[in-house]
């Protein structure tokens, strides 16, 4: 009875396995290469505003250095991924609000 259930109880060959090591690394380096071009972008965008109206580079620049912090004091990959959809967030809010300033 034993040997019946022995195909069962095998493991299936993983095939593309990507060391966890890697998986924290590219995500890293996607938040911090999508926190610069953040900053820039604001940098950008309160240049053409002339630093006046509605448009706060120092909002910006603290959201982004929450985010790059958050990043700096985790390990989790789950958490990782989050703060990249973070950034693609305040991307999208950063673009809807300069719609009008620009």
């Amino acid at each position: 009875m034993a040997g019946r259930y022995a195909d069962q109880l095998v493991i299936p060959e993983v095939q593309h396995v990507v060391p966890i090591e890697t998986v924290i690394c590219n995500l890293r380096r996607d938040i911090d290469s999508n926190c610069a071009g953040l900053l820039q972008r604001a940098r950008v965008i309160n240049t053409a505003t002339h630093g006046t109206g509605p448009f706060r580079l120092r909002f910006w620049e603290m959201r982004i250095a929450q985010i790059r912090q958050a990043e700096r004091d985790t390990f989790s990959i789950q958490e990782l991924r989050y703060l990249r959809r973070q950034c693609q967030m305040l991307s999208h809010d950063m673009e809807q609000f300069s719609k009008g300033l620009l």
